[in-house]
């Protein structure tokens, strides 16, 4: 049987058997169907496999197999499997089966992670072929999993990553790639080719995922990723090939960016035989160079039918050095099918010049940093028909200069009539600009269209003027300031919950018994809703731990404690603009020190709490939302220190021997200190300074209680509290957000049970509700022990 070699092995095979010996066990077919390692050493080239299975032997699966080959030198040819099997394994996977490729150079390369020759029912998913730092003199042909022959398929996850590379000769590479009869069925998802760092001098071919002339087949998300490369000559890129007669096609992309193509290049999403053309298709380019002919396509078809849910996106620094033979469409197919509608054309690049763009519902601009006044964007030799298209600008870089107005225009040659929306958007996320789209005929007849960039100011109200005197100099005029975008306000949600969180800390609950040495310990968690912008939900943990000790000279009881919280929430700010819906979690840590008194009159049934305490104040806030399509994400930490006090005030009446009331009386002074910080946004960074906060507080509750027996006491109790301030104040890039304020009323209702009230260990349960501007249940432990 063919050993299975670990890491280990390996090593010690290396150090004692010749290379031909290890390279000769990778060559057997003695079916090892998993956990199987091989090392290549054998220079002169043929086939080599780890894991395999005739399918005879039971349904093992084939899985986590390894071949590697490493510091290889050579001219011959070699077809590397990292596993290799018929599909004849019932609900076993043929999973985690890899090649490993590095540091080496070959004449011909052959290579799949998994290779299911025969059979049906395949499942197969994680197969991957890797390459890194290789050369490769002759053809190449790798796929992540290669199935012929076998029905009912489904492989997800399969891939094939390149890294640093050179491939010399034709090169030929699929995520997956299934073939078979008409009668058999494929689902291929999440399948990839990833290129990095690398050169192809001749012909290559790259794609996602393919399905073969078969009956019915699914493609989902899979996926072509180029970065940083260079081909010098004819590319064929696709997202996926899908020739099966049935089936549908969903989320599959094709990503390039920083690459170099010297020669011809088709790039496609989808190319479809027969199959409906579900949505959506991705194409993606952000700084890539065409020196020669280029086509990009949405969808290809072989057959009549509408073509929709292209989404193409130019980004960054395109381009197209040969524009006369450069076109963009979104997708081709026979007779007069619809290939217009739900169809999206995003441009985000630098101004260029190509010879055609069609076939798009909606022209979605984003003006970024580069770009001036007067720029032309999307200057094509053909005319566009934008007959029943929309264009639109959705956005503009915080660094370009046309945030203090100016225009461009957007499509130099068009015809139809489209529609153009004039539209507010966000500077960033702080300010506000209006774009004003317009078509106007240029010198040369044609017809363009033109967008106005116009800031939105707010003028200030001029300082008055001194009284008058001899020969004044006039006032300068102040300088007018942009108009704040009203969904800013959303970022003093995660501050207004650190300092919620902050004010619900425990220390007012403490309640001590007045004798000896005593330890307590206090734990409450909730989730309470405010009325703060549109609402803001809360859950939160608050401990507090501390000891007390009883001084005969000031007739009370003084400790020290430590506390701690922690909260997570959820914010919604409303606005003319969309909703911004934010979370973040607060987190603080502090300390202080505790007086308690009793008996301020003969019968100590009135009793005195008062406290200091301060500490550090952590907090976050991210959202999806801004923007007037919430398509802006930002966010920020920030942490301040805070301190404050309270003093509390407690009546207790006896009713009978079983029965008393307490009425109590508190005031809590919370103080959060400012922070600057910087918001993270893929935009840019804005500055946001937050002023302090206040809080003040009061407290009014009446208690029952209720004694059960000498040890245990059921209380219920209502109360009213109301907030006087909490206002949350602060700039974003020195214009004043709008503020938030927790000033409000609630009342609450409460529920407890307290015991050992004569023992030496006591504590009290407690569930508290409330109602009004806060809304919610707490749950309360308090627990002592006097020693």
């Amino acid at each position: 049987m063919k050993r299975k070699i670990n890491l280990l092995s390996v090593l010690v095979f290396s150090a004692i058997y010749s290379g031909e010996i290890l390279a000769e066990e990778c060559r057997q077919k003695m079916n090892s169907h998993n956990n199987s390692h091989c090392v290549v050493t054998d220079v002169s080239g043929g086939k080599f496999f780890s894991g395999y299975s005739n399918g005879t032997n039971g349904k093992t699966g084939v899985s986590k197999n390894s071949l590697t080959m490493e510091n290889i030198l050579s001219s011959g040819d070699f077809i590397l499997h990292g596993g290799e099997t018929s599909a004849f394994h019932g609900d076993n996977f043929i999973e985690k089966n890899k090649v490993i490729i590095s540091d080496s150079e070959l004449g011909g390369l052959n290579s799949s992670g998994a290779y299911v020759y025969s059979g049906s029912g395949v499942k197969a998913k994680e197969n991957t072929v890797s390459l890194k730092n290789v050369v490769v003199k002759g053809k190449s042909d790798i796929s992540g999993t290669f199935t012929r022959g076998t029905a009912d398929t489904q492989i997800t996850d399969s891939s094939v990553i390149v890294n640093n590379s050179h491939f010399m000769n034709e090169a030929i590479m699929y995520g997956v790639q299934v073939g078979g009869d008409k009668t058999d069925n494929a689902v291929l998802k999440n399948n990839l080719v990833k290129i990095d760092n690398s050169k192809f001098e001749k012909y290559a071919l790259l794609v996602g995922g393919t399905a073969g002339n078969i009956s019915n087949a699914t493609l989902v998300e899979n996926r072509v990723n180029i970065n940083n490369s260079i081909f010098d000559d004819y590319v064929r890129i696709y997202g996926v090939m899908n020739l099966a007669s049935n089936g549908n096609n969903e989320n599959n992309s094709v990503s390039i960016e920083k690459s170099n193509f010297n020669y011809f290049v088709d790039i496609t999403g989808l190319f479809s035989s027969m199959t409906e053309t579900y949505t959506p298709v991705f194409v993606y380019l952000k700084d890539v160079v065409f020196n020669s002919k280029v086509n990009i396509l949405g969808i290809k078809t072989s057959h009549s039918q509408n073509i929709s849910g292209v989404d193409i996106t130019l980004d960054g620094h395109i381009e197209f050095n040969a524009p006369e033979r450069a076109t963009i469409l979104s997708g081709q197919n026979f007779g007069d099918r619809n290939r217009l509608t739900g169809n999206i054309f995003n441009f985000r690049a630098d101004p260029l010049k190509l010879k055609s763009v069609s076939g798009f519902e909606n022209y979605k601009f984003f003006l970024n940093e580069n770009i001036k006044s007067g720029d032309i964007l999307l200057n094509t030799i053909d005319a566009i028909d934008v007959n029943k298209s929309t264009v639109t600008v959705d956005g503009i870089h915080k660094d370009s200069e046309l945030v203090k107005g100016g225009n461009v225009i957007l499509m130099s040659n068009v015809i139809g009539d489209s529609k153009l929306i004039n539209s507010e958007t966000t500077l960033g996320t702080a300010t506000l600009l209006y774009f004003g789209l317009e078509k106007k005929k240029t010198e040369n007849g044609k017809e363009s269209i033109i967008v106005n960039v116009t800031p939105f100011v707010l003028e200030p109200k001029p300082e008055p003027k001194p009284e008058p005197k001899p020969e004044p100099k006039p006032e300068p005029k102040p300088e007018p300031k942009p108009e704040l975008n009203p969904q800013t306000q959303a970022y003093l949600s995660g501050r207004n919950a650190g300092m919620l969180s902050v004010n619900n800390g425990l220390i007012k609950k403490i309640n001590l018994k007045g004798d000896h040495i005593e330890s307590f310990a206090l734990v409450e968690s909730g989730k309470n809703r405010f009325n703060i912008g549109k609402k803001l939900d809360l859950r939160a943990s608050h401990f507090l731990v501390g000891n007390a000790i009883y001084s005969e000279n000031l007739d009370s009881s003084i400790g020290l404690f430590f506390e701690t919280g922690s909260s997570s929430y959820i914010s919604h700010n409303e606005s003319r603009f969309p909703t911004v819906k934010g979370k973040g979690n607060v987190n603080y840590r502090g300390g202080g020190i505790v007086l308690q008194k009793k008996g301020l009159n003969e019968n100590e049934n009135i009793r005195v709490t008062t406290s200091l305490r301060g500490g550090k104040l952590n907090y976050d806030f991210r959202t999806n939302d801004f923007g007037i399509n919430k398509n802006i994400t930002s966010q920020y930490n920030s942490d301040s220190m805070y301190w404050g006090a309270h003093i509390g005030i407690d009546k207790k009446i006896n009713i009978d021997n079983d029965k008393s009331a307490i009425i109590r009386g508190i005031y809590q002074y919370t103080h959060v200190g400012k922070d600057e910080i910087n918001t993270k946004s893929p935009i840019g960074e804005e500055r946001i300074k937050f002023n302090s906060v206040n809080s003040h507080q009061t407290k009014l509750d009446a208690t029952l209680n209720v004694s059960i027996d000498e040890d245990v006491t059921l209380n219920t109790g209502l109360g009213y509290q109301y907030e006087f301030d909490g206002k949350t104040k602060g700039t974003i890039e020195g214009i004043s957000m709008q503020d938030i304020s927790s000033k409000g009323g609630s009342g609450f209702a409460s529920f407890g049970i307290e015991f050992g009230e004569k023992s030496n260990f006591s504590g009290e349960m407690k569930l508290t509700g409330y109602v009004g501007d806060k809304q919610g249940v707490e749950g309360l432990l308090n627990i002592k022990y006097r020693f």
